[in-house]
């Protein structure tokens, strides 16, 4: 598992590997190769912006990083969930799905990526 931070999301993953991509548009999200198979190249599935390589310390920064998989306890120790969301992801880790690519919006976020890419 890995969990990285970005300038307005906190991004889980099942698998321990760094991401590939970082948008340069609006929303800067990370992204995985496997995930943008579907999506044009180069632009990001969230708001259409220009994609580029990945970089560690410019991009993302990597909160934890596990050889195993995702536990409630890891998606609570890096932001506050309301009961809603923690009722989410229990039932999604309940029934054995795999988590890729999980965004949280950083609360102080939530207007902007609404407005701009929602």
């Amino acid at each position: 598992m890995i969990i990285v931070d970005t300038p307005y999301h906190v991004t889980f993953d099942e698998l321990a590997e760094l991401p590939e991509f970082a948008c340069a548009g609006k929303c800067r999200k990370v992204w995985w190769g496997q995930m943008l198979k579907n999506y044009p190249a180069g632009k990001c599935p969230l708001c259409s912006g220009e994609l580029c390589r990945a970089v560690e310390k410019v991009h993302f920064t990597v909160l934890a990083r596990a050889n195993r998989s995702l536990k409630l306890s890891d998606f609570q120790s890096v932001q506050k969930m309301d009961t809603k969301d923690k009722q989410t992801i229990k039932n999604l880790l309940a029934g054995k799905s795999v988590i890729h690519n999980l965004s949280m919006v950083k609360p102080a976020f939530v207007e902007k990526a609404k407005a701009e890419w929602c």
